[in-house]
């Protein structure tokens, strides 16, 4: 599981320096981006909750059902990525793959992240509109 962590988070990594212009704080923003597929994963997950069991939660600022996970996802990807260099390890591991294999992993992790963008904003808008009383 550790690994596949890692991997997707190289895959960040590598994606932010291609894309970005300055190619420094890559693994800020690889973190961050990780940070965010995490949290739409987590509100995926409650908004499912609230439609399948017809439940109303109040997603204000005032309600600890935000802060706890958002805190307890930031403090575990600080720890992971900006106080040990176990990534740097795996990035080193991955960047010696074969081609095919490393081709493979891309896919794969870049049908994940779609998936989790596009479940997100899918159960949000279902969960907004009218459908959902």
């Amino acid at each position: 599981m550790k690994k596949i962590y890692y991997f997707i988070f190289y895959v960040l990594f590598i994606f932010w320096e291609k894309v970005s212009v300055p190619k420094f704080f890559s693994a800020f923003k690889a973190g961050l981006s990780l940070n965010i597929l995490e949290m739409f994963v987590y509100y995926s997950i409650l908004y499912i909750y609230c439609i399948i069991n017809d439940v109303k939660i109040n997603f204000s600022l005032e309600n600890p059902i935000i802060f706890i996970p958002c805190g307890i996802i930031f403090l575990l990807n600080t720890i992971l990525f900006d106080f040990s260099n176990e990534w740097k390890i795996y990035i080193d591991k991955y960047e010696t793959l074969p081609y095919r294999i490393k081709f493979f992993y891309f896919s794969v992790v870049w049908v994940i992240i779609i998936v989790i963008i596009i479940s997100f904003f899918t159960l949000d808008s279902i969960k907004n509109s009218q459908l959902y009383p």
